[in-house]
């Protein structure tokens, strides 16, 4: 598990531009490395029409409704909105995830492309967790 004052703490250190950090709970379970790709894996891509914010949302929602069904709490994963993505300026919607080793990850829904966040190429603003 993991507080939300920790998870805090890691977007501060990494992001200390980002002002907007919504967690709705006060402790989360942080997946391990494994856990998560293996969710990315079997969730992704999100198909459809939607754009990048409404894939960010279902797969956010299927962490939430997984999470609860397999380790009774909430995953660390949520939603971010990025103004600059791999060094390009962007506004995008993606997904987010803190796992056991307080790594802060990047998912992009679409096609289930996932990276640990580097703050010299991305630049994440909104967290919703």
């Amino acid at each position: 598990m993991i507080s939300s004052k920790r998870i805090r703490r890691i977007v501060d250190k990494l992001y200390p531009r980002c002002d907007n950090v919504w967690l709705r709970d006060r402790s989360y379970y942080a997946l391990t490395i494994d856990e998560l790709i293996k969710f990315i894996e079997d969730n992704t891509p999100i198909a459809g029409d939607g754009d990048c914010d409404d894939r960010a949302d279902i797969l956010h929602g299927l962490s939430r409704s997984e999470g609860l069904k397999e380790y009774a709490g909430t995953w660390a994963f949520g939603t971010a909105l990025l103004d600059e993505l791999l060094g390009q300026k962007v506004y995008h919607a993606m997904n987010i995830a803190i796992t056991s080793n307080e790594k802060l990850w990047l998912v992009e829904p679409k096609n289930g492309a996932y990276w640990v966040a580097d703050p010299k190429e991305d630049n994440i603003y909104f967290i919703y967790m």
